[in-house]
């Protein structure tokens, strides 16, 4: 015990700070050259997560928003209740927190990486012996200096009663193998590296490639796809993570059971999306996410979903007075008659012949066909987010659309009796809804009302008449600039956007000072509080929710700006948040 180094609590608090960072940063995290460890994973390599260590965030650490956050002291009490927590629960397992907290913080330290290996000899079979041989789980983790403290936390782990582990030697290296309920561990030390796998293939395989001092001739640094989506990203992060879609008639097993599924999967045509890649990096004020979806971006596969890029987003005056909000150009009818080729090639000949009579009802019931009904949606959905004064969210949806008097002969098919009043103002048409909902704190069924709005160019829902009338005024507004209290009009967010390329097929942003945080984890809690005594249950303890200091938050983070776009080699994503 008294061998675990003592670690400053900045890096203990590191560990639990990390899901509040991924919340803020959303999408994100991958390398623009190869480290150590990656250039030598197998290059039947499915997916990796990259930790680099903490060397890669000390020359970021004194500049960087979201690290400053972090360390603020106001922050304090947050992480500490996370770490209380943690203690407490590991009191309950048996285990030492002293011994956990001073692990976490101090196994940081080091480069890992973990990840999914594919057998490309597997024989699947529906058994499920035949799905874990489809390949095996990893971890690599470099261990310099922490050799003895990786030894000392397996020895302190094992529970009472458990078998003792078995060695063999392979190729002049010991491996261990820890039976459980579960299957084999294998573990390794070879190259300074500290190895597991639950497959006794890749945990060999790893020994040869990590315990030389030169790289593996085949691995996942040579291949095209992998090279491409590091060719996207920096040099500079911090954590990133590598995937690509396996071949997965290879993944499915044999017999009549599961073909209608390998037949759905065949009609999606996964083959083209060749390999996705993410990046997270702190070097800078702004902490900067991105990354990279390559393949086949002909017709027919799931790229078909993004609509191309343009510099102008039409929803952007609806949505600009939110403090958050989210704009995506979406193809719905690429999307319809992706699944629909997919699912008829996935069904027996008897049941795909139903699909025309299921269409044709559906026309019957809209008054046009379904492939038309979608069509009147011209591709751009906005969300805006806002924040009643208890905390909780309140949503307002944009879509774009063409032949607005269709698009309400739809909605009041769709809707049918929920609509319980209509009027018309200008050029514009609203709808009151009401549907019934069961209260949440009482049980008590009560009736909930939603609003629509038909505009000459969109659709518009909101959970409050007047918010929905506020967003068409603006969209109605003579002015063509946004208003002063719009967030495309503050200056911040201006620069950040000038940092993405100016055609997007989407585009996120958000005043990060705006967002109550205590209020929404407070409302978080209550709500949670009441589910647990609606079902007699047992549930999370987040009493430590009460510890985010908004305060903190809204002096450090100010602005959030993201994009993505498309071009002939994929889908890419590039984000700042400072």
């Amino acid at each position: 015990m008294n061998s675990i180094p003592r670690i400053s609590l900045r890096w203990s608090r590191l560990a639990f700070a990390a899901p509040f960072l991924a919340f803020l940063l959303q999408p994100s995290l991958l390398p623009a050259q190869a480290p150590l460890i990656p250039e030598r994973l197998p290059p039947d390599t499915v997916f990796y997560i990259h930790w680099h260590g903490k060397a890669s965030l000390t020359a970021a650490s004194a500049k960087n928003h979201v690290l400053q956050l972090y360390e603020d002291p106001d922050m304090a009490p947050l992480w500490q209740a996370l770490i209380n927590k943690l203690k407490a629960g590991k009191r309950a397992q048996g285990i030492a927190p002293a011994v956990v907290l001073a692990a976490v913080s101090s196994l940081l330290d080091n480069p890992a990486v973990a990840g999914f290996v594919a057998n490309p000899n597997a024989q699947v079979t529906a058994s499920p012996q035949g799905l874990s041989s489809l390949g095996g789980f990893f971890l690599v983790y470099d261990e310099t200096g922490k050799a003895d403290l990786i030894r000392m936390l397996i020895s302190a782990s094992q529970p009472a009663g458990a078998p003792a582990a078995t060695k063999y030697s392979f190729r002049g290296t010991s491996v261990e193998v820890q039976t459980t309920n579960g299957g084999a561990i294998y573990t390794a030390h070879a190259g300074g590296y500290y190895l597991v796998s639950n497959q006794k293939r890749t945990i060999e395989d790893l020994v040869i490639r990590f315990g030389g001092a030169a790289a593996s001739a085949a691995s996942l640094w040579q291949l095209p796809e992998y090279r491409g989506v590091v060719k996207f990203l920096g040099a500079d992060t911090s954590v990133d993570l590598f995937g690509r879609v396996p071949d997965f008639t290879k993944w499915i097993p044999p017999g009549a059971k599961y073909k209608s599924l390998a037949l759905f999967l065949e009609g999606l045509h996964l083959e083209k999306v060749q390999a996705f890649g993410e990046g997270i990096s702190f070097s800078g004020e702004a902490t900067r996410m991105r990354g990279a979806v390559l393949g086949d971006t002909s017709p027919g596969g799931l790229f078909d979903i993004v609509r191309p890029s343009s510099a102008i987003f039409l929803t952007q005056p609806a949505i600009g007075a939110a403090p958050s909000f989210n704009i995506s150009r979406v193809d719905l009818r690429a999307t319809y008659q992706l699944i629909r080729a997919a699912v008829i090639a996935a069904l027996p000949p008897q049941q795909a012949s139903s699909v025309g009579p299921m269409e044709s009802a559906a026309q019957s019931y809209l008054g046009m066909s379904i492939d038309d009904a979608l069509g009147l949606f011209s591709g751009e959905f906005a969300m805006a987010q806002s924040y009643s004064e208890d905390g909780s969210q309140q949503l307002l949806f944009a879509m774009t659309i063409e032949k607005p008097d269709d698009v309400l002969r739809v909605v009041r098919a769709v809707a049918g009796k929920m609509i319980v009043a209509e009027d018309t103002s200008g050029n514009t048409t609203y709808l009151d809804l009401m549907y019934p909902y069961r209260d949440p704190a009482t049980g008590t069924k009560r009736r909930k009302f939603y609003y629509l709005a038909v505009t000459p160019h969109m659709l518009l829902t909101a959970p409050r008449k007047a918010m929905l009338q506020a967003a068409v005024e603006q969209l109605n507004s003579a002015s063509g600039s946004a208003p002063g209290t719009s967030i495309f009009a503050d200056p911040e967010y201006i620069q950040m956007r000038s940092l993405l390329p100016e055609n997007l097929s989407g585009l996120s942003g958000g005043e990060i000072d705006r967002i109550p945080w205590d209020k929404i984890a407070a409302t978080f809690e209550a709500q949670m509080e009441q589910g647990r005594k609606r079902s007699n249950s047992g549930a999370p303890d987040l009493s430590w929710l009460k510890q985010i200091n908004s305060d903190a938050i809204s002096r450090h983070l100010h602005r959030r700006v993201g994009g993505w776009w498309k071009n002939s080699t994929g889908v890419y994503f590039d984000s700042y948040i400072q």
